[in-house]
C-alpha cells in the first residue's frame, strides 16, 4: 500500500511538473511572438519617455530627472524632480546605454517577458492554494493566454513590473501563512510591497489596510502570525519607500509631487469620460474644458470642483463613481491608446496575422466579461459565513486577502481616473477568482455541499 501511494504521488507530481512547464512554454512562445513580431510606432514617447529620461539621466548623471535634454546634446546634469516614483526606472537603468535604440528597447522588452513569465508560474502556484492542481491550470492558462498581459510587454511601461510584483507579493503573504515560525517571508514581503509602490504610488495606502487585516485574521483564525512578523514587514517596507522621500526632501523641497496624483483625480471627474457629454471628447475630456488649467492647479481648488459637480448633479455623478467607473475600469478596450489590449499604436502584431495569437485573443474576448462577472461575485462570496463551509481557513484568508487586493485597487480607481489599462496587473487575480466561483457552483449543485457534511478542503 505505502508503494502504490508513492508511486501516485510520484505520477501526480510528475503530471504536475509537466502541466506547468507546457504553460510556462506556451506563455513564453506568445511574449517572445508579440516581442518580437510586434512593431510600436515611436515607442519611445509619453509615459515611457519619461521613463527612459529618467533611467538615461540616472545612469549618466547621476540624477534622477525626467529632463530629455540629453536628446539635444546638452551634456550637462539635469535638475532632479519627483513626478514618477524611481520602481520601473530603476529596473531598466542598466539597460539605457545610451540613446534610444532598436538594442535598448529589445533588451527592456526581453526583460518584460522574463517579469511576465514569472508571474505565470507565480501565479500557478497561487491557484492551488485554492483550486485542485488540474483546475489552477485553467487560471493559469487564462493569464498565460491574456492579450494584455502579452501585449504589455512590448511597451516601455511599468505593467510588466508591476503585474510580477503583485503577484509576488500575494505568494509571499501566502508563505507567511504557511510557515509562521519564518521571519523571512514577512521581511520579503515588505521588501517586495515597498518597491510595488515605488513602481506605482498607489499602493503606498495598502501597507495599513494589510496590518489590520493580518491583526484581525490571527484574531479570529488561529492563525501564528506574531507581532514580529508584522513589525518586520512594516519596517522593510519603510526600508525601501523612506530613502525615496527623504531624498524628495532634499532635491525639491517636499516628500512627493502630488502633480499627478491632482491630475489623475481630475480626469476622473467627467461623468462616462466625456466633457458635457460630447463623444468626440471620450477619454480626453479634461482637454477640451476651458477650466482644466484652474481646476487641476492645486489639490483645493480639485476638490472645490468635485464638491460643486456632486452638489449641482447628485445623481449623475453618483452614478459614475458607484456604477460607471466601475464599468470602465473593467472594460476590455484601451481608452487612452490604440484600443483593444494595445496601448501606443502599433503597424504590425502577430495579433494581426499569426493564427494562434488571432484564436487566444478571440477566446479571451469573449470569455471577458463573463469572467469578470464571476470573479466580481466571486470576491464578495469569499466574505460571507457560508464561504467557511466549503473551504479550509487558509484557503479563505488568502481570497479574502486576493480580495482585498481587488478591493482597494477598485476604490482608487473609483477615486481617480478608471483607465482599463490599470486592471492588467489585476487580470490574473480575475481569472483565478472566475474559475474558483464556477468551480464552487459546481460543488454547491452537484454535490448538494451541505453544513452536515463539514467542510471541503481546498
Amino acid at each position: 500500500m505505502g508503494i502504490d501511494r508513492e508511486i501516485k504521488s510520484g505520477n501526480r507530481n510528475f503530471t504536475l511538473i509537466v502541466l506547468v512547464t507546457l504553460l510556462t512554454f506556451l506563455a513564453l512562445y506568445l511574449r517572445i511572438g508579440a516581442v518580437n513580431h510586434s512593431y510600436v510606432h515611436a515607442p519611445v514617447r509619453a509615459d515611457a519617455q519619461a521613463y527612459y529620461s529618467y533611467a538615461y539621466n540616472l545612469r549618466n548623471f547621476g540624477v534622477y530627472s525626467r529632463s530629455t535634454d540629453y536628446l539635444k546634446g546638452i551634456d550637462t546634469p539635469p535638475k532632479p524632480d519627483a513626478l514618477r516614483s524611481p520602481g520601473y526606472s530603476l529596473l531598466i537603468t542598466p539597460l539605457v546605454s545610451g540613446l534610444p535604440n532598436n538594442r535598448i528597447i529589445l533588451n527592456i522588452t526581453l526583460l518584460h517577458v522574463v517579469l511576465s513569465v514569472l508571474t505565470v508560474i507565480i501565479c500557478f502556484a497561487i491557484y492551488r492554494r485554492f483550486l485542485p492542481d488540474k483546475l489552477a491550470a485553467i487560471p493559469t492558462l487564462l493569464t498565460a493566454i491574456s492579450p494584455h498581459l502579452i501585449n504589455m510587454n512590448i511597451y516601455i511601461l511599468s505593467e510588466s513590473l508591476f503585474t510580477f510584483l503583485c503577484a509576488l507579493f500575494v505568494w509571499l503573504f501566502i508563505q507567511i501563512l504557511e510557515k509562521t515560525e519564518s521571519k523571512w517571508p514577512a521581511m520579503l514581503m515588505g521588501l517586495v510591497m515597498g518597491y510595488t509602490t515605488l513602481t506605482r504610488p498607489s499602493l503606498q495606502y495598502f501597507v495599513v489596510l494589510l496590518v489590520i487585516f493580518m491583526f484581525l485574521v490571527r484574531r479570529g483564525n488561529g492563525i501564528k502570525i506574531g507581532n514580529k512578523q508584522i513589525v518586520l514587514l512594516v519596517l522593510a517596507y519603510c526600508i525601501v519607500v523612506l530613502p525615496w522621500h527623504v531624498r524628495n526632501l532634499d532635491a525639491i523641497g517636499s516628500m512627493s509631487d502630488n502633480y499627478l496624483k491632482v491630475n489623475a483625480l481630475h480626469h476622473g471627474v467627467y461623468p462616462d469620460l466625456m466633457y458635457k457629454g460630447r463623444p468626440e471628447t471620450f477619454g480626453f475630456p479634461y482637454r477640451f474644458d476651458p477650466k482644466a488649467s484652474e481646476i487641476s492647479q492645486n489639490m483645493e481648488n480639485l476638490v472645490a470642483e468635485i464638491q460643486r459637480r456632486f452638489t449641482e448633479e447628485t445623481a449623475v455623478h453618483l452614478q459614475w463613481y458607484l456604477i460607471g467607473k466601475p464599468v470602465t475600469l473593467w472594460s476590455w478596450n484601451s481608452i487612452q491608446g490604440m484600443g483593444d489590449s494595445f496601448i501606443y499604436e502599433v503597424t504590425k502584431s502577430p495579433y494581426f496575422e499569426k493564427q494562434a495569437f488571432i484564436y487566444t485573443h478571440a477566446v479571451m474576448r469573449k470569455l471577458h466579461y463573463p469572467l469578470v462577472i464571476i470573479a466580481a461575485l466571486t470576491s464578495i462570496f469569499v466574505w460571507l459565513p457560508y464561504a467557511k463551509k466549503l473551504m479550509g481557513a487558509n484557503a479563505l484568508i488568502i481570497l479574502r486577502f486576493i480580495s482585498m487586493v481587488l478591493v482597494y485597487f477598485m476604490a482608487v480607481h473609483i477615486a481617480t481616473a478608471p483607465f482599463p489599462r490599470y486592471n492588467i496587473p489585476l487580470r490574473p487575480y480575475m481569472h483565478g477568482f472566475a474559475i474558483l466561483g464556477v468551480w464552487l457552483s459546481y460543488l454547491v449543485i452537484k454535490a448538494g455541499v451541505r453544513s452536515k457534511r463539514g467542510k471541503v478542503a481546498l
